[in-house]
């Protein structure tokens, strides 16, 4: 089973995926709605899906404990369903989400074995693209961008978890930018963030931010690219490095590009895209990680401590070629509105006519863009 966590990135409950999936959804949820080729990827294998409103019933989004309670809480309903879905409670279990998605899934992993031990012999791993790891930094990043519109839904979303951070933020809204500039929201402009009510929940939305937070017990897959200037890399960095560094003494050799390390009871696997930026890898990255699902159900070995490696791109990832086809394949039975599931191909579609297909209203921009350079 996989617990797909989609991007939502808003304040609002008709975001929630639950609503986004439903027949006639709003076009406001179009972002959510085009990872539905996703999900038909891992439902072409035969695994079961579930999809979390991972923001909870007040929408809060960037709270990240709570995403990871509503993740881990959804898994354990679904494996208690076998009457209903056929889903045995011992299933192996995996994560999967990018960007804003990736909030419910990492944290979940670091969680889990303090708030969910009962699933400590379900999880196989967890594949995470694009990942955040920390709202200051991102907000940092993003202020005064054409993305500044995340740092207001992540603010936002906070606040309605933790109401004392809401109380402060709206004692010192203004105009127009947020920390920066001439005509900035908070006239304190980064001093904002120093405040002990915002500190304090910052902080606690962060990731491995001190030795003695919890570390995942099961094995991690980050996706980045390294030319991603909406989540900068350095703030995955932080955390790979920090969780490598908190466990055993390295062995091995590091270079610019490659090292890897033996840490006991860790897997780490960090495939960082030389050539790719936020957006590109959203698409180029999933072959990758669906190669990388594809061998944690098989129960191929994973990698024994930290590594990481660069390549010109995530496509050259190895066993990547069958997540290419099956990729297109999901997409292409997504767009033209195909039923769901493994025994279904695209080619069928073609051999038994088309004519009875929906008016399609989806437009995926899925170009994968295998011109590397190498």
């Amino acid at each position: 089973m996989v617990s797909y966590n989609p991007i939502e990135d808003a304040v609002n409950i008709d975001c929630s995926p639950s609503y986004a999936y439903l027949d006639g959804a709003d076009n406001s949820t179009a972002t959510t709605q085009s990872e539905m080729y996703i999900i038909q990827l891992v439902l072409n294998q035969g695994w079961n899906v579930i999809v979390p409103d991972w923001e909870g019933p007040k929408s809060a989004y960037a709270a990240a404990e709570l995403s990871a309670y509503q993740t881990l809480d959804l898994i354990r309903g679904a494996l208690q369903t076998k009457n209903i879905t056929e889903i045995n409670s011992g299933a192996k279990v995996a994560m999967w989400g990018y960007s804003g998605g990736t909030i419910g899934p990492l944290w979940a992993s670091a969680l889990q074995s303090r708030y969910a031990p009962d699933l400590n012999d379900n999880f196989i791993g967890v594949a995470v693209g694009g990942t955040v790891t920390n709202l200051t930094d991102t907000a940092v990043l993003l202020d005064g961008n054409a993305s500044a519109g995340q740092v207001a839904a992540a603010l936002g979303g906070a606040g309605e978890q933790y109401p004392s951070f809401k109380t402060q933020l709206f004692k010192i809204f203004l105009n127009d930018n947020f920390f920066s500039g001439e005509d900035k929201y908070f006239p304190e402009g980064w001093e904002f963030l120093q405040i002990p009510a915002i500190r304090d929940v910052l902080d606690a939305n962060t990731l491995a931010i001190n030795k003695s937070d919890d570390i995942p017990q099961f094995p991690i897959f980050f996706y980045h690219g390294q030319k991603d200037i909406t989540v900068h890399i350095d703030t995955v960095e932080r955390v790979f490095n920090n969780w490598c560094s908190w466990t055993d003494t390295p062995i091995g050799n590091k270079d610019n590009t490659t090292y890897t390390t033996k840490k006991r009871g860790l897997s780490l696997e960090f495939a960082i895209d030389q050539n790719n930026d936020h957006y590109q890898q959203a698409k180029q990255g999933i072959p990758a990680a669906f190669a990388w699902l594809d061998k944690r159900f098989k129960g191929e070995p994973h990698v024994d401590g930290c590594s990481r490696i660069e390549r010109k791109s995530n496509l050259l990832y190895p066993g990547v070629a069958k997540g290419v086809i099956e990729f297109v394949e999901a997409a292409a039975k997504t767009l033209v509105g195909a039923r769901i599931g493994p025994t279904n191909s695209i080619f069928d579609l073609f051999a038994n006519g088309m004519e009875n297909l929906p008016e399609l209203n989806l437009d995926l921009d899925l170009n994968l863009d295998l011109n590397i350079s190498l």
